[in-house]
């Protein structure tokens, strides 16, 4: 998995058994509109956040469950991660749609 953004100082912690294969994040996803490497290495992080947000989750359950953060310890920080990585895969299935169908 790539190294999180350098501007990223705040950290979660990493949750245990969680049996799943993402490791959580720390820092914010790239922005622009081209798809990166970073992007390709977390498809399935964003596919797993699609689907979930789509079951019903909350951003809470989001951020506790697949990105492993405490939210007694940073809220603000562990709903911007979240929200932010929601938003950049919506954005990365948009651009990826239209060679998948």
């Amino acid at each position: 998995m790539g190294k999180p953004n350098a501007s990223a100082t705040r950290s979660a912690p990493v949750a245990e058994n969680r049996g799943a294969s993402i490791v959580p994040l720390r820092g914010l996803p790239p922005g622009g509109n081209a798809i990166t490497p970073y992007d390709t290495q977390n498809l399935s992080l964003y596919m797993c956040l699609l689907v979930h947000e789509e079951d019903g989750a909350s951003l809470t359950e989001l951020a506790t469950h697949i990105f492993g953060f405490d939210m007694t310890r940073d809220r603000e920080w562990a709903i911007r991660v979240t929200l932010s990585h929601l938003r950049r895969a919506r954005w990365v299935v948009d651009q990826l749609y239209p060679w998948i169908d």
